[in-house]
């Protein structure tokens, strides 16, 4: 798998596991919020909030490998011509 193709697949990992924290903590919602019908499933709540942390910290450590992905990317393809951050380009 080239960088480019294993940066995509972390791009989208990220998004789906921080959808997957976004319904994790609806579902966290939704046992808490029984309990204002006395209906409340604590077993719900509790597995939404902690399946929801667990997921959203996966996305933010995918999102780091994705970032440093990203970088080595740019740095490949960079134009050796082109003037660095620091103003100077390597053509004389």
């Amino acid at each position: 798998m080239n960088l480019d193709t294993r940066a995509t697949a972390k791009r989208l990992l990220t998004l789906m596991a921080s959808m997957g924290a976004i319904t994790c903590y609806g579902y966290a919602l939704g046992g808490v919020g029984g309990y204002l019908v006395g209906q409340g499933r604590p077993f719900a709540a509790a597995a939404g909030v902690v399946s929801g942390s667990v997921l959203a910290l996966a996305a933010v450590l995918i999102w780091k490998g994705y970032l440093s992905d990203l970088e080595l990317l740019s740095q490949t393809t960079r134009n050796p011509d082109e003037p660095t951050e620091n103003g100077s380009g390597d053509a004389s």
